[in-house]
C-alpha cells in the first residue's frame, strides 16, 4: 500500500534474508506473515479472522510421538471450533479465544 514504505520490496529483502530463516518452513511462515498483515490492513473484517498458524497444523518431524501429532491436530481443530463459534455470534477470533474459557461458554466446547 502507499502508506507502507517499501512494501513488496522491503517485504522481499527481509523474508529473503540468509542469515534469518533458511529454512522453507520459517520463510513460508514470513509470507503468510505478510500476506496476512496486508490483508488485515486492506479488509478490517479480516482483523476478526484467527491468525494462519491458529489454523494450521505445523510439520512435525518424522518419529513424532502419536499423541503430539493428534495433539497437533486437536489443536488446529479447537481454533477452527472457535473461529467458527466466533462468527456465528458476530464476534472477533481473539475475543472467542477469551470467551471459551468462561464457565458459561464450556457447554458449547464439550
Amino acid at each position: 500500500s502507499k502508506s507502507d514504505r517499501g512494501g513488496a520490496l522491503k517485504f522481499f529483502q527481509t523474508a529473503f534474508d540468509r542469515t534469518g530463516d533458511p529454512c522453507l518452513e520459517g520463510r513460508i511462515a514470513r509470507m503468510m506473515e505478510y500476506i496476512e498483515l496486508r490483508q488485515r490492513s486492506a479488509d478490517p473484517a479480516a482483523c476478526n479472522a484467527p491468525p494462519w498458524e491458529d489454523v494450521t497444523v505445523r510439520s512435525l518431524p518424522e518419529g513424532t510421538p502419536p499423541q503430539e501429532v493428534v495433539g497437533e491436530h486437536l489443536r488446529v481443530f479447537m481454533a477452527e471450533c472457535t473461529w467458527r463459534w466466533a462468527k456465528l455470534r458476530g464476534m472477533s477470533y481473539d475475543a472467542a479465544k477469551e470467551a471459551r474459557q468462561l464457565e458459561e461458554h464450556q457447554e458449547d466446547f464439550a
